[in-house]
C-alpha cells in the first residue's frame, strides 16, 4: 500500500476598509486522497467575524464533484473522463469559489498580508470529506497567525456585560 501523503490549504483574510473590526477569513482546500483512496472535494471554508460575532461558524463551500469521475495515479489527480485533464479540473474547481473571493475583494475589503499555506493532515482530510469543519486545521491557522504577528481576532464582549 502506498504511503498516504497529506496535502495543503491556503489561508488568507480580508479586513473591512470601512473602519469596522470585521474580518473575512478564507481557507481554500484542494483535492486530497483519503486513507480509503477516495478524493475530498476542492472548496473552501469562510466566515466573517467581528467583536459582535467572534464565534461565527465556518461555512463550507465545495465543488460538487462526482467521486467516480476523479481518481489518483502515480502522478497525482486525474479525471476519469478523458475530456478534461487534471489541470482543467483544477481550473474548473477554482472558478467555483473565485466569485465569492472576488466579490469580497471588490466590496470595501482589503487583503491583509500575504496568504500562507498550511499543512492538511489525515484527520483534517477525514473532516473535509465529511463536510465538517476541520477544527485541528483551524487551530493550526490560529497558531500560525499568532506566531507571524497577525492581530488578535475579535473576542467579543464577556457574557453578561452591559453596554
Amino acid at each position: 500500500m502506498a504511503k498516504f501523503q497529506p496535502g495543503h490549504a491556503l489561508y488568507f483574510e480580508f479586513h473591512d476598509s470601512a473602519g469596522t473590526d470585521n474580518i473575512a477569513q478564507f481557507l481554500v482546500v484542494g483535492y486530497n486522497p483519503t486513507v480509503n483512496g477516495e478524493i475530498t472535494p476542492y472548496g473552501m471554508y469562510s466566515r466573517v467575524i467581528s467583536s459582535d460575532r467572534p464565534q461565527t461558524t465556518w461555512r463550507p463551500d465545495f465543488v460538487q464533484e462526482n467521486s467516480a469521475d476523479v481518481t489518483t495515479n502515480k502522478t497525482g489527480l486525474v479525471r476519469m473522463t478523458p475530456i478534461l485533464s487534471a489541470l482543467e479540473l483544477a481550473l474548473e474547481s477554482l472558478s467555483h469559489i473565485s466569485g465569492t473571493i472576488d466579490a469580497t475583494a471588490n466590496y470595501a475589503w482589503d487583503l491583509y498580508r500575504e496568504p500562507f499555506v498550511i499543512h492538511v493532515g489525515p484527520l483534517d482530510i477525514v473532516d473535509i470529506a465529511n463536510r465538517a469543519t476541520p477544527k485541528k486545521l483551524m487551530d493550526r491557522v490560529r497558531k500560525v497567525r499568532l506566531a507571524e504577528g497577525w492581530p488578535a481576532l475579535p473576542t467579543g464582549k464577556p457574557k453578561g456585560a452591559t453596554v
